[in-house]
């Protein structure tokens, strides 16, 4: 078999993750279980997680798949994050949609008392992303009382896997965030 290219190893934050270009197959290159030996500290530089970089489908330019270093596939939008925000910095991507219809669901919600304009989305995992209060045009992140809200909603009943995200709009092109890490704060 002949052995992947890794495109690059990122580092971020507090973890390691790898790239390998797989645009060539649907399915990725390399086994899980070859994907926990690329991953270990001990056999080479290691990571925390691989993505498969894969070909589009639905008329969009990639899709993805990501492993961690266990092998296993994760609920994780995180990594998606970087990725985009690697390949918007290059010049690869100037514009970013969904590939199927209704892939969003706005809605309000009343979590403590508070009416919040939410939009509900999912990457493979619950995302509730909140732009403002009702009686507000803009949320103010850095205002936000995050470890006060944040398990409000976290454990509304709406979202049984728990969710959220708070988002502030800068301008056409720029967002601030905040989020709530699911069980982690």
């Amino acid at each position: 078999m002949a052995m992947h290219k890794t495109r690059a190893l990122y580092y971020h934050a507090r973890w390691w993750w790898k790239h390998i270009d797989n645009r060539d197959s649907s399915e990725p290159k390399i086994s899980s279980e070859k994907v926990v030996q690329l991953c270990d500290r001990n056999f080479s530089v290691g990571a925390d997680e691989v993505i498969f970089v894969l070909p589009g489908i639905n008329g969009t330019d990639y899709t993805m798949r990501i492993f961690n270093s266990d092998g296993s596939e994760p609920e994780c939008d995180a990594l998606l994050n970087l990725f985009l925000s690697l390949r918007v910095y290059r010049g690869g991507i100037d514009k970013l949609s969904p590939n199927k219809d209704h892939a969003a669901v706005k809605s309000e919600i009343d979590v403590d008392g508070v009416i919040w304009n939410v939009t509900c989305v999912s990457m493979g995992n619950p995302h509730c992303i909140t732009f403002n209060r009702k009686e507000s045009q803009n949320l103010l992140v850095d205002e936000l009382k995050l470890a006060e809200i944040g398990p409000k909603f976290e454990h509304y009943e709406m979202f049984p896997a728990r969710t959220n995200k708070f988002v502030q709009v800068l301008s056409n092109s720029h967002l601030k965030m905040r989020v709530w890490e699911h069980g982690a704060g």
